[in-house]
């Protein structure tokens, strides 16, 4: 498929949206009698609903609903296909896709999106793709942003794990710049390096393992030695599938990045939220 033809399936995704507020533009203005599913006046978001756009509007509606319903479906069938594979799943198929940016534009395209898909496992007709790659390719320019895709990709979270990763990233994070670097790393995560299997058996130096956790929470396959706060997000949301327990997750987290202990107080009150 072209550029062209997904700029211009692009262009049709806010079909349903736009016809909507036009038919809602046009019975505001109408003097026809207004009648709602009852035969009686109705109104939506302060504009009167007329009859004779009131059929339209409502499969506007049904078809925008159904397009949303079937891109979740989509993105959750990737999603699930990666974590098959495993926490990394997700960063697994990033890798994929980094290889093919040679020019280090951050944008994939569709037979690029088919072919890695296909690669990894999951097969999926062309108009479920051309559906998915368009909800993606927001700007329609023909190409899926690389860190859109991640972000669409991973695996939602309970908001208590979101926080205490939060917290984990402004910990490290003592520039406050919105950046890890390797020297932040070392201070949180030391002694966490020393005492893994590779640096005690002497096959890598303190430098090499850290390094190498570093690059584990950096963009797959285009680690630049400096992790955003989504990178890191990312990272542990794969990590969040395989911890069925928020406390634990908590207690997880705290540990590796030295974080203080919650009172208490502060879980009974997180519980209460939930």
């Amino acid at each position: 498929m072209s550029v062209n033809s997904h700029t211009r399936a692009s262009q049709k995704r806010s079909f349903a949206t736009k016809s909507y507020e036009r038919h809602l533009r046009a019975s505001s203005a109408s003097s026809e009698t207004s009648l709602d599913l009852e035969d009686s006046v109705g109104s939506l978001n302060g504009l009167t609903i007329t009859g004779s756009h009131e059929k339209q509007i409502l499969k506007d509606v049904e078809i925008a609903q159904a397009h949303n319903d079937r891109v979740a479906v989509l993105i959750q069938r990737v999603r699930q296909t990666c974590l098959s594979k495993g926490s990394h799943g997700i960063q697994d198929l990033g890798i994929m896709f980094r290889h093919l940016d040679i020019d280090y534009n951050k944008r994939i395209t569709f037979q690029e999106l088919k072919d890695k898909l296909k690669d990894y496992g999951m097969s999926c007709s062309d108009i479920d793709l051309n559906i998915l790659f368009c909800h993606l390719d927001k700007d329609g320019s023909g190409g899926i942003d690389f860190v859109e895709l991640m972000e669409a990709l991973r695996p939602p979270m309970k908001q208590c794990r979101i926080d205490v990763i939060n917290e984990a990233f402004d910990i490290v994070d003592s520039g406050e710049n919105g950046t890890i670097d390797m020297d932040e790393i070392r201070v949180v995560y030391a002694a966490n390096a020393r005492r893994h299997p590779k640096f005690i058996s002497g096959e890598w130096t303190e430098e090499q393992t850290l390094r190498h956790f570093l690059d584990s929470l950096d963009t797959p396959g285009s680690p630049d030695g400096k992790v955003t706060r989504q990178e890191f997000m990312n990272y542990y949301a794969g990590v969040s599938v395989t911890v069925d327990d928020d406390c634990y997750f908590d207690m997880m987290m705290r540990s590796v990045y030295g974080l203080p202990a919650v009172s208490s107080r502060t879980k009974n009150a997180a519980k209460t939220a939930k």
